[in-house]
């Protein structure tokens, strides 16, 4: 029996080495020479030094490894085999082995203790690739931030101190002299529930006196609730000693040529001021193009093309007294468009500017506008021709709708029987505004039976037009008001007897309804003698013009004359 026992002994004691160091017993009957993974559970969970680390004491259930790899050095050159830290030394509370982004040579990661700590290190490396250089250059950016933020700090501390003098952006002209040399500039990016005032102190780690003190002088050049999700916030921080950081200065851009600056005062405890400046970018005037073949609709082809929805708006705004955008656009019309835009010095897009020129080819139909202003400095839009494109009414007094409903016999949605359908019924997003479709005076506004919202307006004494299921009507308006034409009167809404929001229009003659797109709206200007002479000059240069603009995109801007 004696025999048996000790090697039983001897098995045992070469059964636990081979955890460590041995495939098992179904590796070695497959004839596979891969070493078995880890098991989830942390077997130095107990260890206390770094000196300590053979010493494994599973006294309670081991916890699963953390999800990031505390073994993980992303310098490749960092050599394990330096000289040895001394013996003993505590395990701080921050993981000493996350060492990553481009640093010096850490040193060692352990004292080199021989036996079953190197075997396990040289599994785990086998494993997962310990001392290969990073190539995730999301966890790069913010190991690096984490190793230069000290990590005794508290969660007040700045997040990351992130640019000094040496490698960060040139200052505004305006700061040169408040923002120091060794100050941080740290940029923040406004995110959903973010306010200024929390961006400062949560985020920035400044404390609430002078972040207030802060936004209350950027309110002289910008309103701080005007910040949208992504806007990029730019502080200039100088750490601070017992007092913690303090800010220096604080730039935000609302907009491409116009920057707002805060800049700190004095800096006494019982004086502490900021003051705020608006900078604004000069901006010159440039010439851009678009061309483009429609295959669904205007708008999405217009910004395939690159064309600002801006300028596509007011292209159907000029053509929809005689386009029906809704039935006439087919696959396969062609549009094309010189507009302005504002740049800055470096050029840079600020905004687009006005509508110079637009062609329109519906199906075989060629159409035209031209940007044409008058001697007495009123600005139309008119035809090749000279005549206004503007017509006694607009027959789509909604942008970017959609007829949902056309004018004659249709089975009522709501009340189950057909009826006659004495508008057109345009199908846009609630809120969308709605146009006059010509001057005239408000003859009725208010709720009116299963209409909801309507408005009535006169545009002479046979002319009429109607809108009804309004949202709202446009604030301050009221009945015997002169309205223009495009003036808003109201909103898109789904008041009275709707089954969704959409703007039912009617055109009244003699006080009875007609077919909106069928009646003969004339024109309202004809251009004659000298103003028609200088119309055809101009006509005539912004057609150059267009042509001059590379082909290939049509979207090179030139800078005009």
């Amino acid at each position: 029996m004696r025999p048996r026992i000790k090697a039983s002994a001897a098995s045992l004691i070469l059964a636990a080495t081979a955890l460590m160091t041995s495939p098992s017993p179904a590796e070695q009957v497959a004839g596979k020479t891969e070493v078995t993974p880890l098991p989830a559970a942390n077997p130095l969970r107990e260890t206390t030094t770094l000196a300590e680390a053979t010493v494994v004491q599973p006294t309670e259930p081991l916890a699963p490894v953390p999800t990031a790899n505390p073994f993980r050095v992303a310098d490749a050159s960092a050599s394990t085999n330096n000289a040895a830290t001394p013996a003993g030394v505590p395990v701080p509370a921050t993981n000493p082995f996350r060492v990553v982004g481009l640093v010096d040579d850490p040193g060692p990661l352990a004292p080199r203790t021989p036996g079953l700590l190197d075997a396990l290190l040289g599994r785990v490396s086998s494993l997962t690739g310990i001392g290969a250089a990073s190539t995730d250059e999301g966890d790069s950016d913010v190991d690096a931030a984490d190793a230069d933020t000290d990590p005794t700090a508290g969660d007040d501390a700045v997040a990351s101190a992130d640019t000094t003098a040496a490698d960060r952006d040139p200052l505004p002209d305006e700061l040169t002299n408040v923002v120091s040399d060794n100050a941080d500039a740290l940029e923040l990016s406004v995110e959903r529930g973010d306010t200024l005032l929390s961006l400062l102190t949560d985020r920035a780690g400044l404390d609430r006196g002078q972040a207030s003190a802060a936004v209350d002088a950027l309110k002289d050049v910008f309103d701080p609730r005007k910040l949208n999700i992504g806007q990029q916030v730019t502080l200039y921080i100088q750490p601070g000693g017992d007092e913690g950081p303090q800010l220096q200065a604080l730039t935000l851009q609302p907009e491409i040529e116009r920057m707002a600056i805060v800049m700190r005062g004095s800096d006494d405890s019982e004086n502490l001021s900021f003051r705020s400046q608006e900078v604004k970018k000069p901006l010159s005037v440039a010439l851009a193009g678009g061309s483009g073949t429609i295959d669904d609709s205007l708008l999405a082809a217009g910004n395939r093309a690159g064309v600002p929805d801006a300028i596509l708006y007011q292209m159907i705004h000029g053509f929809s007294y005689g386009v029906d955008f809704q039935r006439d656009i087919q696959p396969g019309d062609h549009f094309d468009v010189l507009y302005e835009r504002y740049e800055t010095a470096d050029g840079a897009v600020a905004k687009p500017g006005n509508l110079l020129f637009a062609h329109l080819s519906v199906g075989g139909k060629e159409m035209s506008m031209y940007r044409y202003e008058q001697a007495d400095g009123s600005v139309e839009y008119y035809d090749s021709k000279g005549h206004s494109l503007k017509k006694g009414l607009m027959r789509t007094p909604v942008d970017g709708a959609r007829i949902t409903s056309a004018f004659g016999s249709r089975l009522h949605p709501v009340l189950g029987f057909t009826r006659m359908h004495k508008g057109i019924d345009f199908g846009a997003s609630k809120g969308t505004p709605i146009y006059a479709a010509g001057n005239g005076t408000v003859e009725y506004i208010g709720r009116f039976s299963s209409y909801g919202n309507y408005i009535r307006i006169r545009h002479n004494s046979d002319l009429s037009t109607a809108y009804a299921h309004m949202n709202g009507f446009a604030k301050g308006l009221r009945k015997g008001d002169r309205v223009k034409q495009g003036e808003v009167i109201g909103y898109v809404g789904m008041t009275g007897v709707a089954t969704g929001p959409h703007l039912h229009y009617e055109v009244l003659v003699d006080k009875k309804q007609v077919n909106p797109m069928s009646v003969d709206l004339p024109v309202m200007t004809v251009l004659e003698g000298k103003d028609l002479k200088r119309f055809v000059a101009m006509r005539d240069q912004l057609d150059q013009k267009f042509a001059a603009l590379p082909q290939q995109s049509q979207q090179v801007a030139q800078t005009t004359n």
